[in-house]
């Protein structure tokens, strides 16, 4: 999702820094989302259950 119509959605911070990898999510990246999103802030068993999501993406 972009703001804009041809706007990149990503930049780097710094230039000539390649993000990123195509093959899938690293563990960082899924455990980020899930904070951000809410996930790992309810209970253990949810904090359990999406760890387990994580592991079983192989991330």
């Amino acid at each position: 999702m972009r703001k804009e119509k041809g706007l990149p959605t990503i930049t780097p911070k710094h230039r000539g820094v390649k993000l990123g990898q195509r093959k899938a999510m690293s563990k960082t990246d899924c455990l980020k989302i899930n904070d951000l999103y809410g996930c790992l802030s309810k209970s253990i068993a949810h904090q359990r259950k999406y760890y387990a999501l994580c592991n079983t993406l192989g991330l």
